[in-house]
């Protein structure tokens, strides 16, 4: 089994997308796959639904446990982008285990 970490972030009404606070958390984010080995996958895209409700940016990662789970949010380069979201979104977190073939 594995740990599914999946970020959906909306996005404060003061900001668009193209903001230049926006697109630094989001290039902080793609950089994050490759600076903490313990993320197996980590992606972010924008959210593609014109829902109401919808998230604007979606993160989504496979960990090999929950102690990697950890491990990943305690890393220095998660910790900053973090930061970098809170200022311009909000975030709902889900953890969820899945089969390794899933």
């Amino acid at each position: 089994m594995m740990i599914r970490h999946m970020v959906l972030l909306t996005l404060r009404d003061e900001f668009r997308p193209d903001a230049a606070e926006v697109q630094a958390a989001l290039k902080a984010s793609r950089d994050m796959a490759h600076q903490i080995p313990e993320a197996a996958t980590w992606v972010v895209h924008p959210g593609v639904s014109e829902r109401k409700g919808a998230a604007d940016f979606v993160g989504c990662g496979d960990f090999d446990d929950r102690n990697a789970v950890q491990r990943f949010l305690t890393h220095p380069d998660h910790i900053h982008t973090a930061s970098l979201w809170d200022v311009v979104s909000r975030a709902v977190v889900a953890d969820i285990q899945i089969r390794r073939d899933t």
